[in-house]
């Protein structure tokens, strides 16, 4: 699965380049998973990228809410669109993620 990673300011941004499916979910957890034990910095994931999603992103997203909620550091979404905010109200999740339009949003 291909997956850019950069630093900017206090953020690690997190940009899958291609929809994260069942095939390749478990990459895309392994490289969330990686990052939030190897920096201490919040992680954006931003999903410009995703054109289309179902339930296997919306796993994987939680995976890396729940580890970095665990640590008591901030996970983001950023260019979400109406598709995937339209799963997370429909899965009563919505609240559960910090949501920004864009990366300028954050700051």
């Amino acid at each position: 699965m291909e997956v850019t990673t950069s630093v900017k300011d206090k953020y690690v941004i997190v940009e899958p380049l291609e929809d994260v499916t069942l095939y390749n979910s478990m990459d895309f957890k392994k490289h969330l998973s990686d990052l939030i034990e190897n920096t201490p910095l919040a992680i954006v994931v931003d999903l410009a990228n995703i054109r289309e999603a179902d339930s296997t992103l919306i796993s994987a997203l939680l995976f890396g809410l729940r580890k970095m909620d665990a640590l008591g550091r901030e996970f983001a979404l950023i260019n979400v669109s109406d598709e995937i905010l339209g799963i997370l109200k429909l899965a009563n999740i919505i609240n559960k993620f910090r949501i920004y339009e864009s990366y300028g949003d954050l700051i």
